[in-house]
């Protein structure tokens, strides 16, 4: 909505880069500042490849064209997110694994909503799946990192960085437009994304962070509803009951192994 009213403030796979950056290096100048010692250089990897999974694949689709471009393809793609975390959880944890339903009623929400127009081609597959993958594999690999380190949030801006600079360079590769116009308070809306999507990372388990990919699109149709921008449709309202229902089960359920614990402190 505040990208329809003022066009500038729009977010774009620049104002997202520089935010990330700037997050980057203010992590930086405190920590070297508090003279913390440096990341071993296997934890900073694993943190660079964490913070371009969950920072950068998600916005994969503006730099793709075709289907896996769509906006609302885009949308209902990463509503697999959820499913494919429980998935992965249930293979890579020790403990009991979380149940698949609230993630299957999620994504039947969305589907309702946003009908997903299917590819013609192997690679129009890739292109609607794969990031979602990626985004899949780094919540569930993020509360691996080392516990407490000062330098991980710094890493994981850095990776968020990387991943969208080379999403944009591959934008205008593609043939897209030579620039983005974005203002300053589009910077600063994402750097306000980019720092949330770091606390959740370190304190909520995969799966609980994975649900915002269903509370992201119920709040916006909410605001659309409450706006009178759209009208409340049967098919739309059982959408919305099941992407709701979702979310509360997912926070409602004892999840083993929550985040770690990663600061600045």
């Amino acid at each position: 909505m505040l990208a329809d009213t003022w066009p500038s403030m729009g977010s774009t796979l620049g104002s997202e880069t520089w935010a990330c950056g700037v997050g980057a290096v203010a992590c930086a100048t405190i920590v070297a500042a508090r003279n913390r010692s440096a990341t071993g250089w296997h934890e900073a990897w694993k943190a660079l490849l964490v913070g371009a999974g969950l920072l950068a694949l998600p916005a994969c689709g503006a730099a793709l064209r075709g289907v896996a471009g769509e906006p609302l393809n885009r949308t209902a793609a990463l509503c697999f997110v959820p499913v494919m975390v429980a998935v992965l959880s249930g293979i890579a944890d020790d403990g009991p694994s979380p149940e698949w339903w609230p993630g299957l009623a999620g994504l039947g929400g969305a589907l309702l909503i946003f009908p997903l127009t299917l590819p013609s081609s192997v690679a129009g597959y890739a292109g609607l799946l794969l990031p979602g993958s990626g985004v899949a594999v780094a919540c569930v690999f993020g509360r691996r990192l080392q516990s407490g380190a000062p330098w991980t949030p710094m890493w994981l801006l850095a990776g968020g960085a990387g991943g969208l600079a080379v999403l944009e360079a591959g934008r205008r590769v593609a043939g897209g437009a030579s620039g983005q116009n974005f203002s300053p308070w589009a910077v600063v809306l994402d750097a306000l994304v980019a720092g949330l999507t770091v606390f959740l990372v370190s304190r909520v388990s995969g799966l609980r962070y994975a649900s915002r990919y269903f509370a992201v699109p119920l709040l916006t149709i909410l605001e659309g509803l409450a706006l009178g921008v759209s009208g409340l449709t049967l098919r739309l309202g059982i959408g919305l009951l099941l992407l709701a229902a979702a979310v509360v089960a997912v926070w409602r359920a004892r999840l083993a192994g929550e985040g770690t614990t990663l600061g600045l402190a």
